[in-house]
């Protein structure tokens, strides 16, 4: 049975960041990802509590993820 890996660095990071990154790190992150053949990320979450503002990260709608290079 093989081992699959799960990177939530974005979701548990963005804690810290207001789930606002910057699209730079963002490509280099996934990058990184894929010449680790990690076997899936978790981009973020959605909430439905949406009082304040919080990056695409906390509320990752359809749209905002369509428009991530995603390798």
């Amino acid at each position: 049975m093989k081992t699959k890996i799960l990177d939530c660095t974005l979701r548990d990071g963005g804690y810290y960041n207001n789930w606002d990154f910057e699209s730079g790190l963002v490509e280099a992150y996934l990058q990184s990802m894929v010449a680790l053949k990690v076997d899936f990320v978790e981009i973020g979450l959605r909430s439905l509590q949406n009082n304040s503002f919080r990056g695409g990260f906390a509320y990752s709608t359809d749209t905002f993820l369509s428009d991530l290079n995603i390798p």
